[in-house]
């Protein structure tokens, strides 16, 4: 051990108290020779705490190849997924199938005044229906003055192939025909359909609600409210008696008419409420495509259940 002279930095013998060249005091010196062998000591202890390094051990070629040949699938494998998940998105948004389903139906005034409402489409009425203001009053919903001013005219707007309508805008519409049809009766009210506000609108350009039987004989003795119109369907209020209604709803039925000629189209913008008629022509089941957009539209075929039938008509006779 020596000692290191703070002065001028010369070594000493451990024995000697003052330096041989400068004659200073090596008592600071020891200090200093301990400082440095105990920060030696800490070194060699911090590296001992250092875990040894660890083998790393190589694939074999074996191995590597499988790992290779791994990557090269799942690349693939991740395209075809994400294919799969964009076209199912892709055909979910871009085939839009529109289903029509027209409906006629007679609510009974009591029924409302116990707010005994069936469906939310009844839920907005704002008419008081009391017995003082409905019982035995009729009003409807047609009104000349609204008249026929923007309906699709054949061989402009649309057009017969056989069974098969078309467009001006690009739709091609497919009908069967389930079976013939007639109505002997009476208009209790009826809705012009504006060309623009829906695709079988441009075909099919107005609904009659028509009454058969004693409804067409003596339709005073079933007075009824139309509370509106609303996608193809009518909504109606009976105010007469609870024996007349129960007769009046199975004899009344809304009609979508798809004009099958000139003629056609032309009688029936001089149709009015009130007017007897006879229509001839068949039951209409409607499929329509443009793109990948399709409509499909079915009635019914009885006034019994309902529901709406779609008639492809071939006459109307005003009586």
């Amino acid at each position: 051990m020596v000692k290191i002279c703070p002065k001028c930095g010369t070594s000493n013998s451990d024995d000697t108290f003052w330096c041989i060249d400068c004659d200073t005091k090596l008592v600071d010196g020891i200090s200093l020779q301990r400082e440095k062998e105990s920060e030696s000591y800490n070194e060699l202890e911090r590296r001992k705490d250092i875990p040894p390094a660890k083998r790393i051990e190589l694939p074999t070629e074996k191995e590597s190849n499988l790992l290779i040949y791994g990557s090269m699938f799942k690349i693939p494998l991740l395209i075809i997924f994400i294919v799969i998940i964009i076209g199912v998105f892709w055909y979910m948004f871009y085939n839009v199938d529109i289903a029509y389903a027209g409906y006629a139906d007679t609510l009974y005034w009591e029924n409302i005044q116990n707010n005994d409402l069936p469906w939310s489409d009844w839920s907005n009425l704002d008419t008081p229906w009391n017995n003082n203001n409905v019982q035995g009053s009729t009003k409807t919903y047609w009104d000349n003055s609204k008249g026929w001013n923007n309906v699709g005219e054949i061989n402009v707007d649309y057009w017969f192939e056989g069974d098969t309508i078309r467009t001006s805008d690009g739709w091609t519409f497919t009908i069967t025909k389930p079976m013939d049809f007639s109505i002997d009766g009476r208009i209790l009210d009826m809705r012009v359909w504006d060309k623009d506000d829906d695709e079988i609108n441009i075909f099919s350009p107005c609904d009659l609600f028509i009454g058969i039987d004693d409804v067409k004989d003596n339709p005073d003795n079933y007075p009824f409210v139309t509370t509106g119109y609303s996608n193809r369907c009518i909504y109606t209020v009976f105010t007469g008696g609870g024996t007349e209604y129960v007769y009046f709803r199975p004899h009344v039925d809304n009609n979508h008419i798809i004009p099958h000629s000139k003629k056609v189209l032309n009688t029936l913008k001089t149709l009015d409420v009130g007017d007897l008629v006879i229509i001839e022509g068949s039951i209409a089941n409607v499929h329509g495509q443009k793109g990948r957009t399709k409509i499909n539209w079915v009635g019914d075929t009885s006034f019994e259940t309902f529901g709406c039938q779609v008639i492809l008509v071939d006459s109307v006779v005003v009586n």
